[in-house]
C-alpha cells in the first residue's frame, strides 16, 4: 500500500480476504492511498491556516477553546 498505484480487485482481495463488503467498497473509493494521503494533508494544512487566520479576526475564538466540551 506504500506504492504510488490504485489498488487492484486481487490487492483488495488479499487485505480484506473474503472480508466485509463495507471495507472493501471504502477501498475501492480510495483508489490510490498515497494519493489520497496527501490530499488528507494538504487539505488539514488547508484547514489549520483558516483556523488560524480566523483566530486573529475580531469576534473570532480567543485560545480556540470557546465551545469545547470534554
Amino acid at each position: 500500500m506504500q506504492q504510488d498505484v490504485d489498488l487492484t480487485e486481487e490487492e483488495i482481495e488479499l487485505i480484506v480476504p473474503g472480508g466485509q463488503k463495507s471495507i472493501k467498497e471504502a477501498l475501492k473509493t480510495v483508489g490510490n492511498p498515497r494519493k489520497a494521503l496527501f490530499k488528507m494533508r494538504n487539505l488539514a494544512n488547508l484547514l489549520a491556516k483558516q483556523l488560524g487566520k480566523e483566530g486573529g479576526r475580531e469576534g473570532g475564538r480567543e485560545g480556540g477553546k470557546e465551545g469545547v466540551t470534554d
